[in-house]
């Protein structure tokens, strides 16, 4: 046939694991990166909420005590 190139992959010329620190460095940093972008975004309305929450156990935990006989 002319003028038809047909391209394949050799068992023996492909690496199994050949990027996957390069990937998985790569996944790595970004998941940190987001991570620390998110901060003043995202964790201090989850630390507000958990100390919300933990005020109102305490306070009726107290109320609890309060009203025994």
């Amino acid at each position: 046939m002319r003028g038809v190139r047909v391209y394949s992959w050799s068992q023996f010329e492909s690496k199994a694991f050949g990027g996957f620190w390069y990937e998985t460095k790569k996944k790595v940093v970004g998941h940190v990166s987001a991570f620390t972008s998110a901060w003043y975004s995202l964790w201090p309305p989850v630390i507000g909420g958990y100390a919300l929450v933990k005020w109102a156990e305490n306070k009726y935990h107290e109320e609890q005590l309060h009203h025994r006989d």
